[in-house]
C-alpha cells in the first residue's frame, strides 16, 4: 500500500505545508500471515512553529483517527515527545510467528543520525460486527517492546489498545 497525506494550515506563527508518506509492503505464502515491510518519510516547512512539528513516541490511539492528528509518529517503546523535529523517518519489519508479530522498528526526526529503535512482539486481533445482533467490531492490539536507545535505553513497555467501531 502507498498512503500519502498533504495538509497546509495557518497558526498564529504563521502558514505552514505539511507532507507524511508510507509505504508498507507485504508477503505471505498460502494462508499464512503477512510478513511486513513499512517505510515512512515526512517533512513540514513553513511557519508554523513548534506547534507543527513532529512529535516521536508512543503508540497509536484508537480516539484519533491517524490522519487528523499527522503530526505523532508512532513509536510504542518510547514515551510521547522522546524526539520531535520539522522532519521525520520511519521503518518496520514485522515477521508472524504463530499468532504474534515479532517486529524491529526504527524512528528518528533526523534522518536516523540519532535513532529511537526497538523491537518487540505484538497481538493483534478484530472480531467483526455481527449486524443480526447489533454488536459492534472489536479491534484489539496488545504488545510489548524494548527500547534500544536513549531516552529510555533498554526499558520495556508493554501497551494495549482497545477500539469498539459501531
Amino acid at each position: 500500500t502507498l498512503s500519502g497525506l498533504l495538509e497546509s494550515g495557518r497558526t498564529a506563527g504563521g502558514s505552514y505545508l505539511r507532507h507524511r508518506s508510507a509505504l508498507m509492503f507485504g508477503t505471505t505464502s498460502r494462508a499464512a500471515p503477512l510478513t511486513t515491510m513499512e517505510i515512512a518519510y515526512g517533512s513540514v516547512g513553513g511557519e508554523g512553529g513548534a506547534a507543527e512539528s513532529f512529535v516521536i513516541g508512543g503508540f497509536r490511539s484508537p480516539l484519533v483517527e491517524p490522519s487528523l492528528d499527522a503530526r505523532r509518529v508512532d513509536a510504542p517503546a518510547y514515551p510521547v515527545a522522546s524526539a520531535s523535529g520539522n522532519n521525520f523517518a520511519t521503518y518496520r519489519v514485522a515477521v508472524p510467528v504463530s499468532t504474534l508479530d515479532l517486529f524491529y522498528t526504527g524512528a528518528s526526526t533526523d534522518l536516523f543520525r540519532h535513532p529511537l529503535r526497538a523491537y518487540g512482539v505484538e497481538l493483534h486481533d478484530r472480531l467483526p460486527p455481527i449486524a443480526a445482533l447489533g454488536t459492534p467490531e472489536v479491534e484489539v492490539l496488545t504488545g510489548i517492546a524494548r527500547a534500544v536507545d536513549e531516552p529510555v535505553k533498554g526499558a520495556w513497555r508493554y501497551y494495549v489498545t482497545l477500539a469498539l467501531r459501531p
